[in-house]
């Protein structure tokens, strides 16, 4: 049996950023599970629709917030409940940002 091959185009690390979520129900307020330049997984009480767009405010410490645009792609079961999401349109200083930290998160060994 071959191994089964990883879909996202980059790679995520356990970071947790406090986030606000802006759905068509008003604003949730929740925290990054993982996190990469494509995408990430939210922890989150409430959970917005499967497919839905979704705007995104992460606020990372020490820097500006990111205001990404991103769908939902599933809605986890697992307890705290959250979803996992694909970035549909970020900027290209924001990718780059998040790039460099999971970059780091892996060279330095620790969580941030």
């Amino acid at each position: 049996m071959l191994p089964k091959l990883e879909r996202r185009m980059f790679q995520r690390a356990e970071i947790k950023w406090p986030v606000a979520i802006k759905t068509s129900q008003g604003l949730i307020e929740g925290k990054t599970g993982n996190l990469g330049a494509g995408g990430a997984y939210i922890y989150c009480d409430q959970t917005p629709k499967h497919g839905e767009l979704i705007g995104l405010i992460i606020k990372p410490p020490d820097r500006p917030s990111l205001q990404i645009t991103a769908e939902v792609l599933w809605k986890g079961k697992v307890v705290p409940p959250g979803i996992g999401v694909g970035f549909v349109e970020i900027s290209e200083d924001d990718c780059q940002f998040l790039y460099n930290v999971v970059s780091n998160h892996f060279k330095s060994g620790y969580e941030k």
